[in-house]
């Protein structure tokens, strides 16, 4: 019998009542034909009839249901042998060379199902690399169409957007700290103006609060909106310019004392710390001193004699900024709002009710009048190129006083780059 073009498998989709299927394609042993339902061989509870014609005939003895495939899977094996001067009948002969023809449309239905170059392409392609090449990397090719493996891991590729989020985070926050900083320029400036005994010399300070160029102190070791911009700018350039993904992000936000152990695949380290911020009102407690190591960050105070609590400031990091301080008393004899902290925690509000600051850091709000608000917390950012396996991590709690709210308390976020 002939052996005609065409495919060798046919799938149906069975729908619980037919039992009767037809294969339009030539078998010439029943062993020769496998079956699936749903992805599973069937072996049993179904006859075949026809086998050796172009169609034969598969009836189940239970109405099969979902994704019926029936495919040519022959042994790759001459199972007859043909004895010298004995008979050579057309029947035998036949059913032999179907078998090769059989076989030859089985393994192009193999290829058919593989990558493969164009014809127009009969020189073909190099073989791909080696598996230890391969292992966690993707398949690629050069720019002569070569197969090659990527120089990053499938870990390094699949970190990538986090990465790309993470950066885009710390490039909002870095445009923050330098909102911050000019705000709490503007501030300084404003209590400058309401002095009257010294609005000249206010006016000039306000400028270089503004404007003073870097790393040039302003006033009691406080530095200008300028400067802080420009720390910022640096810090984002070295965040971008790290190595690897992002591989874990731990926050706390707890007070408290802890131990931090960092991940096997972690490489550098980008520590972010704000102190407590301080209470409202007369009297109370600072807030509380934040660490991650030797990176660092004081708690802001509580106001005193009519004016805002003095705020806390940042150490041992890479960007250092000092908080904003609390409002004094205001013209209506009420609190102004408490400080917020750097790209943190906003001041609680002043004024007849008071309300607590904003965790991280922020300064609390004072209740009635005659009532100054507190400091926010200090803020430092740094980053450890080479860590140890271990540091030490306090969150600083927040200030509280006996007539104004409490401040917001500490937070320490670490993250984990490969």
């Amino acid at each position: 019998m002939s052996v005609q073009p065409g495919v060798t498998y046919k799938r149906y989709v069975a729908n619980g009542v037919a039992t009767i299927y037809s294969i339009p394609f030539l078998i010439v042993n029943a062993a020769d034909l496998m079956i699936t339902l749903n992805g599973v061989e069937v072996t049993s509870g179904f006859t075949l009839t026809g086998v050796g014609n172009p169609t034969s005939t598969c009836t189940f003895a239970v109405a099969p249901t979902g994704d019926l495939l029936f495919q040519l899977d022959m042994i790759y094996q001459r199972q007859d042998d043909f004895q010298e001067n004995g008979d050579f009948l057309a029947a035998t002969v036949n059913r032999e060379y179907d078998r090769l023809w059989l076989a030859v449309k089985q393994v192009s239905g193999g290829i058919s199902r593989s990558l493969t170059v164009s014809v127009l392409e009969p020189e073909g392609i190099a073989p791909i690399p080696l598996a230890a090449e391969r292992a966690l990397r993707v398949q690629a090719y050069d720019a002569s169409g070569v197969p090659v493996m990527s120089n990053l891991t499938l870990a390094q590729l699949e970190a990538q957007p986090a990465g790309a989020a993470a950066s885009a985070a710390a490039a909002a926050a870095s445009a923050s700290d330098a909102s911050s900083s000019r705000a709490w320029a503007s501030l300084k400036a404003d209590q400058a103006a309401a002095s009257e005994a010294a609005a000249s010399a206010s006016a000039t300070l306000s400028q270089r609060w503004a404007n003073e160029a870097e790393d040039v102190v302003v006033s009691g070791g406080q530095y200008s909106s300028y400067h802080w911009s420009r720390k910022s700018q640096a810090a984002l350039t070295s965040l971008q310019n790290r190595p690897g993904g992002l591989v874990k992000e731990t926050i706390y936000a707890t007070p408290g004392s802890f131990t931090f152990t960092k991940d096997s695949t972690t490489k550098s380290i980008m520590v972010e710390v704000w102190g407590g911020g301080g209470p409202g009102g007369a009297g109370g407690s600072n807030g509380g001193t934040s660490s991650f190591g030797t990176i660092s960050a004081t708690g802001g105070a509580p106001g005193s004699g009519g004016f805002g609590g003095a705020p806390g400031s940042g150490s041992g990091g890479d960007l250092n900024i000092t908080g904003a301080p609390g409002g004094g008393i205001d013209a209506s004899g009420y609190g102004a709002p408490g400080g917020s902290a750097p790209r943190g925690g906003s001041g609680g509000r002043g004024g007849g009710t008071g309300t607590s600051g904003a965790q991280p850091g922020g300064g609390g709000g004072a209740s009635g009048t005659t009532s100054q608000t507190g400091g926010s917390g200090g803020y430092s950012y740094g980053r450890i190129a080479s860590p140890t396996n271990t540091y030490s991590v306090v969150v600083g709690a927040a200030g509280s006083g006996s007539s104004g709210s409490a401040g917001g308390a500490g937070m320490v976020i670490v993250r984990e780059y490969a």
